[in-house]
């Protein structure tokens, strides 16, 4: 891991095709994979750099329910109002 600021602790669940990819790739630091059932797995990971965080959160398009940090899922609502607004 490249040293890239603080860790933050991210959990999620993956659904639909993501909960099988998650469960193949490393994310970050002391990684727990859990899968939940044939459709959703869910991940916790410590990652860095906040904006690398969001923008992979965001690849998840709707596949994804963020648990935590707050400061992500206060991010995803600010982010839905810009495109509401934008569109």
């Amino acid at each position: 891991m490249k040293k890239n600021g603080d860790y933050y602790h991210v959990k999620f669940v993956a659904t639909g095709t993501y909960a099988s990819l998650v469960k193949e790739r490393i994310y970050g630091k002391n990684q727990v994979v859990t899968p939940l059932d044939e459709t959703s797995t869910m991940v916790e990971v410590d990652m860095q750099n906040k904006e690398n965080i969001f923008v992979f959160i965001l690849g998840f398009n709707k596949n994804i329910k963020v648990l935590e940090p707050e400061w992500i899922i206060d991010e995803l609502k600010g982010f839905k109002e810009y495109l509401s607004n934008l569109y």
